[in-house]
């Protein structure tokens, strides 16, 4: 009987238990666990510079209502992120895209999420801006350009069709037409058997987040889950590999 195969382990925005998300010290603390890549949210800025961040604005982390889309780079670059979750991670400032590519492409793999915010036409700029940086980088194949909207993941394949692109779901659906699509990415709580058994049928890889609990991971390694993402990759990598031992 074959070795059951087992998902690679994404931080999910970095360490986010120990660290605030999406963060340079939260990627590096992720990384350095066993794991095999990160997860981050990109938005664009009004004077359109990718940058990681989730929220659609600087409240919950600044306490200011301003918005990403409606600031530019130099409005943003020198804002603390880090004092919301702990005094010592005063020094952590939003990252830039590119910054994120040249520190970390090549040596692990990365998901990217492109966040939805702002009017539509600025969701349409942030897809053809992130398709051209991602097919611009030597290692594109590891980079997974995940988003909830199907259409901009159409957009961004006309762009280049070299991009490894990640439908995100809430719920499990298929779409007839997914030649365009490498995985599906979908909440554990919406997964279920008879949808991985769809994707694997169709050569698909499967995604899932957020698996915090180890009722999620056994779940998601049932159903062949390709990825796991968490908000605690060491506690995950200790998981997968207990999972690892028991089964060799």
């Amino acid at each position: 009987m074959p070795a059951p195969s087992f998902p690679k382990i994404i931080g999910h925005r970095g360490d986010a238990i120990h660290c605030p998300e999406n963060t340079w010290e939260s990627f590096r603390s992720a990384l350095s666990y066993p794991i095999d890549g990160i997860e981050f949210d990109v938005q664009l800025t009004k004077d359109l510079v990718p940058v990681v961040f989730h929220d659609r604005t600087l409240k919950r982390m600044t306490g200011s209502t301003k918005t990403i889309h409606e600031s530019t780079w130099d409005d943003l670059k020198d804002i603390d992120i880090g004092s919301w979750f702990s005094s010592e991670f005063a020094d952590q400032r939003i990252a830039r895209l590119d910054d994120v590519f040249s520190q970390f492409a090549g040596r692990t793999d990365l998901l990217v999420e492109l966040k939805l915010r702002g009017p539509k036409r600025w969701q349409i700029e942030l897809a053809k801006v992130l398709a051209k940086t991602t097919s611009q980088q030597v290692h594109v194949s590891q980079i997974y350009l995940l988003c909830y909207d199907l259409n901009l993941l159409k957009e961004m394949h006309h762009i280049c069709s070299d991009l490894q692109l990640v439908w995100n779901q809430d719920h499990a659906e298929l779409t007839e037409h997914d030649d365009f699509l490498t995985a599906y990415s979908v909440n554990i709580n919406g997964l279920d058997m008879a949808f991985a058994e769809s994707i694997r049928v169709r050569q698909k890889l499967l995604f899932t987040f957020t698996c915090n609990q180890l009722a999620d991971v056994h779940t998601a390694v049932a159903m062949g889950a390709n990825a796991i993402m968490s908000d605690r990759p060491g506690w995950l990598a200790d998981r997968i590999n207990h999972l690892r031992t028991n089964n060799s």
